[in-house]
């Protein structure tokens, strides 16, 4: 096993920078960089030379024997100086060493791999470093902690608890209607985990919205105000305003922040029937496309005639005498006026369209489906050879393991940890 080093308290000059160093030469590594070890999980001020004695730097090292320990390996940090000059040094001095720099989400890996930490854990952990609003730091430690685990947990022990009612008709083969008679009996426990996992897989499309965040797009036909509006929701000049026509020939893009959800907001151009100018009939095609993505559509026009359920209805300009028709929200995006009313119902579909869920990511929903799929045929024939069912129980589970990692295909470990930081 190679020993990795990164620095793990991310890039640029700082105070101070955090260096991890993870495998079986790591106490060697600090024994010839700080004349020995420090005592077990405690931070000692130590001089860093390099090993012909040359002075590294002044800093903090802490050592941990592994294997309890964050990777389950012999572990040290060193709390460095932040400077590019010490970074460039320490990364030389550790590589002659013989260490080799850690790829993305290595030390997590390692962690996974080692049984400190389970794939739903690191899953987590990928998303909680990823979150931007307080939502998706809330949903990304249900994962991170552990929920997501006992969730799953608790379906696998009602599983087993089917399984072993199932096994026990499985033992009387010769009996008339005894086997079908003790197979019903594991319908009740099969029933209530394919409930559990309907409810949360229900719960999921929603989760996932949230963790990567929504798109809001702006339509309506030209000079409607869409760029004003979203001037007024982001608190600056972001869009070019103008009294003509078409002045949006793109779409224009903000990330923001409303009610802890990533909300991308889209202000497209115009759209009307006819254009000569090929340009601005690009731009409508992209305004279409953004219109057909998006998660929710404010709709700045009084046309009433297109149903969708996405759509939340603006009559803008209501300070010029526009008039709001039943079922539109009246506002101007220029002076503010019905501005509350708007946010207000604007925030509300945002909170249904995105709610915190435990599974979130397409690896986990697909085995989800696959499992509420696999019970449902158990249960529509529950009085089939009850070695048959305990066979459609057990490749249930078995994917509740791959969810957790009890079972792991290496491909899906790669495609998780590549979007990893180096340094976790």
């Amino acid at each position: 096993m190679e020993t990795i080093f990164a620095r793990s308290s991310g890039s640029g000059r700082t105070a101070i920078a955090v260096w991890r160093i993870s495998g079986p030469a790591a106490g060697e590594v600090v024994v010839k960089l700080a004349g020995s070890l420090p005592p077990v999980r405690r931070a000692s001020h130590r001089q860093i030379r390099d090993p012909q004695g040359g002075l590294l730097d002044d800093g903090i090292v802490l050592w941990f024997p592994g294997p309890n320990t964050a990777t389950g390996e012999d572990l040290a940090e060193f709390h460095l100086h932040g400077s590019q000059a010490v970074a460039t040094r320490f990364t030389e001095t550790l590589t002659g060493l013989g260490l080799r720099p850690a790829e993305p989400g290595e030390f997590t890996l390692r962690a996974l791999r080692h049984g400190r930490m389970g794939l739903l854990e690191a899953e987590g952990l990928g998303d909680l470093l990823d979150a931007e609003t307080e939502q998706q730091r809330q949903q990304a430690l249900g994962g991170y902690t552990g929920s997501a685990r006992e969730v799953v947990a608790g379906w696998r022990d009602g599983l087993l608890a089917a399984l072993a009612v199932l096994d026990a008709a499985v033992d009387f083969p010769d009996e008339e209607d005894v086997p079908a008679e003790i197979a019903s009996r594991a319908v009740p426990a099969l029933e209530k985990v394919s409930t559990s996992l309907k409810e949360e897989l229900a719960k999921s499309a929603k989760g996932r919205r949230l963790r990567e965040g929504l798109t809001l797009a702006i339509i309506g036909p030209p000079n409607a105000g869409k760029s004003t509006l979203l001037n007024r929701l982001v608190g600056e000049e972001r869009a070019i305003v103008s009294d003509i026509p078409g002045t949006t020939r793109d779409v224009v893009s903000a990330r923001l922040d409303i009610a802890g959800r990533l909300v991308e907001v889209l202000d497209t151009a115009g759209l009307r029937d006819e254009t000569d100018d090929p340009i601005e009939r690009a731009g409508m095609e992209r305004s279409r496309a953004a219109r057909e993505r998006a998660d929710i559509i404010i709709e700045l026009s009084a046309d009433g005639s297109r149903e969708d359920p996405r759509l939340l209805r603006v009559t803008n300009k209501i300070d010029l005498g526009e008039t709001a028709p039943e079922g539109t929200l009246g506002l101007s995006a220029l002076t503010g006026e019905g501005w509350d009313e708007f946010l207000s119902a604007l925030t509300e579909r945002i909170e249904a369209s995105a709610i915190p869920a435990l599974f979130t990511h397409e690896r986990q929903i697909a085995l989800l489906q696959s499992g509420a799929a696999a019970l449902d045929r158990v249960l529509d024939e529950p009085a089939q050879d009850p070695e048959l069912l305990a066979e459609d129980v057990l490749s249930v589970i078995a994917l509740l393991d791959q969810m957790t990692g009890r079972i792991t295909v290496e491909d899906v470990l790669g495609a998780i940890f590549s979007r990893f930081c180096i340094g976790k």
